[in-house]
C-alpha cells in the first residue's frame, strides 16, 4: 500500500500470495473489508478485528468498482537465512554451484 494512503492506493502485490490469488492489482484502490472503510494506515488492524475469513474486498480499479474473496495465510515470522554447512558434500556443493553459478571454492589441504 502506499503509506499514508486514504483511501489505500495498493503499489504492488506479492505474486502467488493471497492478495494475487484473489486478483489484487497495482493501482486498484482499496475501499473496505467487509464492508468496514479502511486506509493504508489500519488495514491490517481492519482485517485482524474482521470476521473470519474469507474477507470480501471492496475497490475500485480503473474507476470501477469491484468485490473480491480474500482468504489470508499464516506467514513465517521474521526473515529466511541461509547459512552454510560446516562439511558439504558433493551433491551439496554442486547446488550451490548450479545455484551460485561458481564452482565450489577448491579445499585447502591440511599442512
Amino acid at each position: 500500500m502506499k503509506e499514508g494512503s486514504d483511501p489505500a492506493l495498493v503499489l504492488q502485490v506479492e505474486r502467488d500470495s493471497p492478495a494475487w490469488q484473489a486478483g489484487v492489482v497495482s493501482g486498484d484502490v482499496l475501499l473496505a473489508v467487509n464492508g468496514i472503510k479502511v486506509s493504508a494506515k489500519d488495514v491490517s488492524e481492519k482485517l485482524s478485528l474482521s470476521s473470519q475469513p474469507p474477507f470480501t474486498l471492496h475497490m475500485f480499479r480503473r474507476d470501477e468498482l469491484r468485490q473480491m474473496q480474500l482468504t489470508p495465510v499464516l506467514q513465517p515470522n521474521g526473515k529466511a537465512k541461509v547459512k552454510p554447512v560446516a562439511k558439504p558434500n558433493a551433491l551439496q556443493k554442486a547446488l550451490n554451484a548450479a545455484w551460485l553459478g561458481v564452482a565450489w571454492p577448491k579445499e585447502e589441504s591440511a599442512q
